[in-house]
């Protein structure tokens, strides 16, 4: 027979969901998704900042709400 009863397939069910769960929280943990590596001494000054914006005032244009 191939009939599976209701407790062993909502057994089935919670394992396949755990599993799903763990392998998740390993993907966006892992090497997939680490997010970026900055390094510990990087700084960001005002000057870098200004620097910036005049460099991009184009693109910068209505940024801010004035």
């Amino acid at each position: 027979g191939g009939e599976v009863s209701e407790f062993t397939r909502r057994i089935i069910y919670v394992v396949l969901v755990v599993c799903i769960i763990v392998f998740a929280n390993t993907l966006l943990t892992g090497a997939l998704f680490s997010g970026a590596v900055v390094p510990h001494d990087a700084a960001i000054s005002a000057a870098d900042v200004a620097t910036y914006a005049k460099a991009h005032a184009a693109a910068l244009t209505g940024v801010g709400g004035r």
